[in-house]
């Protein structure tokens, strides 16, 4: 939804798209035209893609990794000097983590979980904001709340 939003607005700017999942780089595809989608996961190597891009962004991913760090650099990496970073996930304003496993129901077996999944996790303000020190290559950050309405 952000690329297509993007695209349609800045029509002059190039975007690239990556994910992991074939399904969804081919309903972005046919979805929004003139960006170049990649299948890649944030885990992965970025060292061809390093200073490449002004601005990047990760909306709802960092939280499904139980190292959140790994994306972060990448992200890191990808992102030209002077350039800016757009993180979109669950923090919590208070000094704790939260790592948390879960079982779709279908995958239980004899009173308990075949197997667990990650996702969901609440990385502490306090956490990220070590991390993101303690890394050279940022200059400053900061935090924004955002506050969803539902219905």
């Amino acid at each position: 939804e952000l690329l297509y939003y993007l695209k349609n607005n800045l029509m002059d700017v190039n975007f690239d798209g990556f994910d992991s999942q074939h399904l969804l780089l081919t309903k972005a595809k046919n979805r929004v035209k003139n960006v170049k989608f990649i299948k890649k996961s944030i885990l992965t190597n970025f060292n061809k893609f390093k200073d490449k891009y002004d601005i990047s962004t990760c909306f709802g991913v960092i939280q499904i990794f139980d190292d959140f760090e790994k994306p972060l650099k990448n992200l890191i990496k990808i992102t030209r000097p002077g350039g800016k970073i757009f993180v979109q996930a669950l923090v919590n304003d208070f000094p704790i983590d939260v790592n948390i496993k879960y079982s779709k129901s279908q995958n239980w077996c004899n009173g308990r979980p075949i197997y667990l999944e990650s996702g969901w996790n609440v990385i502490s303000m306090t956490t990220l904001s070590k991390f993101l020190k303690n890394n050279k290559e940022v200059k400053n950050f900061k935090f924004h709340n955002i506050n969803y309405r539902y219905n």
